[in-house]
């Protein structure tokens, strides 16, 4: 994974990015950060709330080796001169009204106590960039604010956000989706997560991705609705990508040993083994990698989510510091990649409206 990394982060130290990392009273979080400034990898930005991890404090945690303190913006968020958590407020009860959701200012103003919903927050007025989170709390506390701010809005059921684990072994890469966000995925469901990964798996590795759909049953060895189920989102996949390599339903020995998907069915027809695995349900995925990373001592990053509008990221709170780093370099890549988009569409609005302007978009304030 050494390789794959290297890329990443020469990629992202061309255009360094504001990454907010909520948790800095923990100390792989505090390593992480050194390291990220001290290679000038991104722009860290971290939340201090006195007297738990006031500046001073952070400045005396900060890891001895390091002397790159400085170049992190370091936010008091309990002083109102340096956030104010009422502009943020605002700004959430307007998105959420937009999305058809009444949400009173004062509920509003309660909710920019929590760190991870003012940082994402932060990223929707523009003062950062993306976000890395999670290393001290539950997936569920890193996404929710994310999904009811950056869910694409009137998306069809190719945009529905999910996430997926890049999982290292023996020079050997998989992605695993989705083992966060879909608890019960339909057969729609799984078509989108399936494609979206593929797609990661593309940008990130530049390798043409092999899907394999999994299921307990190899092309209808067993005809249960479960198996049903994999075998039609299999379908959607070919008819939205046919050039996609993908096959389906498949059991996992099949998927990642094709000569033994050619013993149970003759329609195998993956020639090389999947490289990405989407399990049918978010139980069978979760359990799935953690028992690959921890007892087949695979490497584990993610969870990286896939569709958000903005980066928002989650750490396993079994994450070491080298693991903030890279998912803080793939934060990064996807924040240009959004970028991009963001600049594409502003250049199209103008073309359609006859050279103008466009909406700007919201530029944000540079964080001190």
């Amino acid at each position: 994974m050494k390789a794959f990394f290297q890329r990443i982060a020469r990629l992202a130290k061309q255009h360094p990015q504001r990454i907010l990392f909520p948790e800095p009273f923990d100390s792989r979080i505090l390593h992480a950060v050194a390291y990220l400034a001290e290679h000038h990898l991104a722009q860290p930005i971290v939340f201090s709330s006195p007297p738990h991890s006031s500046p001073s404090r952070l400045r005396a945690s900060w890891p001895a080796s390091s002397s790159s303190f400085k170049r992190v913006a370091c936010i008091d968020i309990t002083n109102p001169a340096k956030v104010d958590l009422g502009l943020y407020a605002s700004l959430y009860v307007e998105l959420r009204k937009a999305r058809g959701k009444r949400v009173p200012f004062k509920r509003a103003l309660q909710l920019m106590s929590d760190p991870m919903h003012l940082a994402v927050m932060m990223v929707a007025a523009g003062d950062a960039d993306g976000v890395v989170g999670g290393a001290t709390w539950p997936t569920a506390v890193t996404f929710r604010p994310a999904l009811q701010i950056f869910r694409k809005q009137g998306a069809a059921w190719g945009d529905r956000v999910s996430s997926f684990f890049i999982m290292k072994h023996r020079g050997e890469f998989y992605f695993f989706a989705d083992c966060a966000l879909n608890i019960t995925p339909d057969e729609h469901d799984l078509a989108c997560i399936a494609l979206s990964t593929a797609a990661s798996a593309k940008r990130l590795l530049d390798v043409q991705p092999r899907v394999a759909m999994l299921s307990f049953s190899t092309h209808g060895s067993t005809d249960h609705e479960l198996a049903r189920k994999v075998r039609r989102a299999t379908m959607l996949v070919k008819k939205k990508n046919p050039r996609l390599i993908v096959d389906g339903e498949l059991q996992a020995d099949a998927a990642v040993k094709p000569a033994i998907g050619r013993l149970k069915s003759k329609e195998c027809s993956l020639k090389k083994p999947a490289n990405v695995l989407i399990f049918p349900d978010l139980q069978s995925a979760n359990i799935a990698y953690k028992l690959v990373e921890w007892l087949g001592h695979y490497e584990a990053v993610g969870p990286i989510s896939q569709n958000l509008e903005r980066p928002i990221n989650d750490l396993s709170r079994g994450c070491t510091a080298e693991d903030v780093v890279k998912v803080a370099l793939i934060t990064s890549l996807q924040a240009q990649e959004a970028q991009a988009q963001e600049a594409s569409r502003r250049s199209s609005s103008a073309v359609r409206h006859g050279g103008g302007q466009g909406s700007r978009a919201r530029q944000g304030r540079r964080m001190p």
